[in-house]
């Protein structure tokens, strides 16, 4: 799911940087979306890409009212084209009573990820790179000998001298690697299932092609698949969920949006390993002459990977100053290392616990 902005967005955003600035990083990522789909179509990426919009739906009946506000005040902002549906309409596109109202944005796309990385691969294959799957890094030192530079060591006993080096292993970058880098985020882990083809019944439950969010902070989200499957995402946590738990909470979740899914079978279940900083906001700069680090995508990534990386080459190319940008407001800040990851967890399971009560409120009064 390709989407404008980050994690940080809207008025936590203007409330970060003010609105001039906010303005300006929205604006980088909107550009960053035009860039990746006129990419997919430069190269022929088949990414199972298609241009339906999104919506961010509320689970909270309040809130309506400021929606509008919020939606036209950063519409003027930013030149952007969301619009509030109300919970009529809400209801009407999504046969439950789980969401109110909602925010469209018809300018997000839906991609299959997994083919868009193997194809924007292939593509810089073509163009003269080399992709070294399996070969993890395990330090990276300055050259000793004469002259710039970085010596970088995989665990095969190979050595690769380079001029520039970027830190781009999101939660996955050693602590031997770079301390600083990878300290600065924590990993969160994430889920998606995939139903059963379901045939009529999700035509009856899902009338919309759109890709859906919601608007808990630990969020779910889903959209219809081509085959007639629906994928369901979610389950947020900062220490991961068990294999005999997962389906059972996965399918607890789909449940409670769509009740009438009691039962489906669920065919296909994964995770993912998210690296958050305490910004929420990508984190991308320059450690010292020649050694960049690129992280803290927060799960936001299609979009903001593509703008990072075309800021970072062309700052290692032609000295481009953009990244500054992000490197002075939002900096490296340590993230609490192992505790920070305890940390996390009690922060996710109060707002978890915070969300319930308010939806059980709103089913009781």
């Amino acid at each position: 799911m390709a989407l404008p902005g980050f994690m940080l967005e809207g008025e936590s955003l203007i409330d970060a940087v003010g609105g001039e600035k906010a303005a300006l990083f929205y604006g980088l990522s909107v550009n960053a979306m035009h860039s990746l789909k006129k990419r997919i179509r430069d190269f022929r990426i088949d990414c199972d890409m298609q241009e339906i919009g999104g919506i961010t739906v509320s689970c909270f009946t309040n809130g309506e009212e400021e929606a509008h506000a919020a939606v036209a005040a950063w519409n003027a902002l930013t030149n952007s084209r969301a619009e509030v549906w109300p919970e009529e309409k809400v209801q009407k596109t999504f046969d439950t009573n789980f969401f109110h109202h909602g925010i469209y944005d018809p300018d997000c796309f839906a991609v299959n990820p997994l083919k868009l990385v193997l194809g924007l691969a292939a593509a810089a294959e073509q163009k003269g790179a080399s992709v070294l799957e399996h070969t993890r890094v395990i330090k990276v030192e300055p050259m000793t000998e004469a002259g710039q530079g970085w010596v970088v060591h995989t665990d095969t006993g190979h050595k690769v001298h380079a001029q520039h080096v970027v830190l781009a292993g999101s939660a996955h970058l050693g602590l031997g690697v770079d301390w600083r880098v990878a300290s600065s985020t924590v990993p969160l882990y994430t889920y998606i299932l995939v139903t059963e083809p379901l045939g009529e019944k999700l035509k009856d439950i899902v009338k919309s092609s759109l890709m859906v969010f919601d608007d808990r902070f630990a969020l779910s989200y889903f959209r219809p698949l081509p085959d007639g499957r629906l994928l369901f995402g979610g389950l947020a946590e900062a220490i991961p969920v068990s294999v005999d738990k997962l389906e059972h909470s996965m399918k607890e979740g789909l449940v409670e949006v769509f009740p009438q899914l009691e039962g489906v079978r669920c065919d296909y279940i994964w995770g993912g390993t998210l690296a958050c900083g305490i910004n929420w906001m990508p984190l991308i700069g320059q450690r010292k002459p020649g050694l960049w680090y690129a992280t803290g995508f927060c799960g936001h990534g299609i979009v903001p990977t593509t703008l990072v990386g075309e800021l970072l080459a062309s700052a290692i190319a032609d000295g481009d100053q953009r990244y500054l940008m992000f490197e002075k407001h939002f900096p490296l800040k340590f993230a609490g290392g192992p505790l920070g990851t305890f940390v996390s967890e009690i922060i996710m399971q109060y707002y978890h616990t915070m969300d319930k009560i308010h939806l059980w409120k709103q089913r009781h009064t």
